[in-house]
């Protein structure tokens, strides 16, 4: 492996670290986003048992 100097060492690791940050607040994100619908996506699955998961998509985004 070659030798790296501190600059480059330095943008290697600003680059890693941002990608773990990214992947935290996503995990962030993607839990503060899900609790509202999980009540919705509950009652849909009760109520239609047979038919997908994607008609409760289709219901929350609509206006």
């Amino acid at each position: 492996m070659p030798h790296m100097n501190n600059s480059e060492f330095k943008k290697r690791r600003r680059r890693c670290c941002g990608q773990r940050r990214f992947a935290e607040n996503a995990e962030k994100f993607r839990k503060i986003y899900n609790a509202p619908t999980k009540p919705l996506f509950y009652s849909l699955n009760l109520m239609f048992s047979n038919v997908p998961v994607a008609v409760a998509v289709v219901v929350f985004a609509g206006p």
